[in-house]
């Protein structure tokens, strides 16, 4: 059984709900837009970051995407969560509009060595017009990888590559994303007015001496 650290979130009764992933047959899911999930398959607490597996190629026939429908990693902007920069995405299949794009598109990338050291890889997209490959970092892939018919349809990404190795000794292909420090809880502070009373009685009479003090209570919202 896998440990999930806080404040990640598998239920309602755990973890930060801003914070969710989804534990289903033993495995742990990152939900991302347009009803797509990867599995996560190595999470650095202390880091603060997680890495998903892309799903492959649709087949060893088309250089096409699994989750081409759904345009690639499209995050939610609003959840705490983006991708790193240190991720080299590999991109295939790609149309001329991309050469005006600061991508290494050159026949010497180490994308087209990928391409030949893959099998299947090399079955679907070895005969692909133009191939590049590029880091993330920045605000224009913060919460997104794209693949569309207009530019790439198909992409595999690696964490902390070196692109000097034999594509043998590359990592196991996935995306990191880190996710923000939580908020901290916000004080609240409540002011009350008590009133103190004294009575003195003077024969017959009975005489009430009252005077006010503002207190403050603080709390945690």
């Amino acid at each position: 059984m896998k440990l999930v650290p806080l404040p990640l979130s598998t239920g309602p009764d755990c973890g930060d709900q801003q914070y969710k992933v989804r534990s289903k047959t033993g495995k742990l899911w990152f939900d991302a837009l347009n009803d797509t999930s990867y599995n996560i398959t190595s999470i650095k607490p202390q880091a603060q970051r997680l890495i998903i597996r892309l799903p492959s190629l649709a087949n060893d026939k088309t250089a096409i995407a699994s989750d081409f429908r759904s345009h690639g990693i499209l995050l939610d902007d609003d959840l705490p969560f983006n991708i790193t920069g240190s991720n080299t995405v590999i991109v295939m299949n790609c149309s001329s509009e991309v050469l005006q794009l600061s991508w290494n598109c050159s026949m010497k990338s180490p994308c087209h060595n990928y391409i030949k050291g893959k099998a299947n890889v090399a079955s679907a997209c070895g005969n692909s017009p133009i191939s590049c490959f590029f880091k993330t970092g920045g605000s224009v892939n913060e919460y997104r990888i794209r693949v569309r018919k207009e530019r790439c349809s198909a992409y595999e990404s690696f964490v902390n590559l070196d692109v000097s190795l034999p594509v043998s000794k590359w990592p196991e292909p996935g995306v990191e994303i880190e996710w923000a420090s939580p908020q901290e809880p916000t004080c609240r502070v409540d002011a009350y007015f008590i009133v103190f009373c004294k009575f003195r009685v003077f024969g017959r009479f009975r005489i009430q001496d009252c005077r006010s003090e503002k207190v403050l209570v603080q709390g945690w919202v």
